[in-house]
């Protein structure tokens, strides 16, 4: 099956552009294809599908897939440009923070806001992507906003612009890591403590987030 400049429009008329080839010749299908777009958007979603994320992604990018049905090897450049707005959502068990032992003890029997009660277990991240070999260089540019939302009832949330290159990989068992400084130019934090106390702190230009393979266990 060959494919030549086989295209995507989106909403805006940019083109994501689908060439290459899969082969198939008393073997598992092996693929040699390529995908390019400028300024395409991915996706434009409200927060009312509630699936874990939401928001406008507007991406330049450069997709490789090779590899064979049995293990799909992919390997990508992806620029988020300076248009996009995200909002990701973590999972209620990924939430933590320093409980401050040895200084407050806490009754465990108490309903307690999930960053104060952080379970002692880690847990290692598994993406419901099995079977590819995945690779991936992301750049962000300076003005898009990344919001990462602690808690959707209270609002609590991380929002930042800045620059990075981040390098994330899937491996064939479902790993996912990803390493790479997150250099800010702006942004905010959002804290709520129950009904005791809600406050908003400002990030200074210069600060960072850094990840060191686990997506859910950055330091700021």
């Amino acid at each position: 099956l060959t494919i030549r400049n086989f295209k995507i429009q989106d909403e805006n008329n940019n083109n994501l552009s689908i060439d290459g080839e899969i082969k198939s010749i008393n073997t598992l299908p092996e693929f040699d294809i390529s995908l390019m777009s400028t300024n395409f958007q991915l996706m434009n979603t409200s927060a009312q599908l509630k699936n874990g994320y939401h928001g406008r992604l507007i991406i330049d990018s450069k997709i490789l897939i090779k590899g064979n049905q049995k293990l799909p090897i992919i390997t990508s450049n992806i620029r988020l440009k300076g248009n996009s707005d995200f909002t990701f959502i973590v999972p209620e068990k990924k939430l933590s923070a320093n409980k401050g032992e040895d200084v407050v003890i806490f009754n465990e029997t108490l309903h307690l806001h999930p960053l104060i009660n952080k379970s002692s277990k880690q847990f290692e991240e598994q993406s419901t992507i099995k079977g590819y070999d995945i690779s991936s260089t992301i750049e962000v540019e300076r003005e898009a906003v990344l919001r990462i939302q602690i808690d959707p009832a209270t609002n609590d949330s991380l929002i930042v612009k800045g620059e990075t290159a981040l390098s994330f990989s899937i491996d064939a068992g479902g790993k996912t890591t990803l390493t790479g400084t997150y250099n800010l130019y702006e942004g905010s934090y959002m804290a709520s403590l129950e009904s005791l106390v809600r406050k908003k702190f400002f990030i200074q230009q210069g600060s960072t987030i850094t990840w060191s393979g686990d997506l859910t266990d950055a330091e700021l």
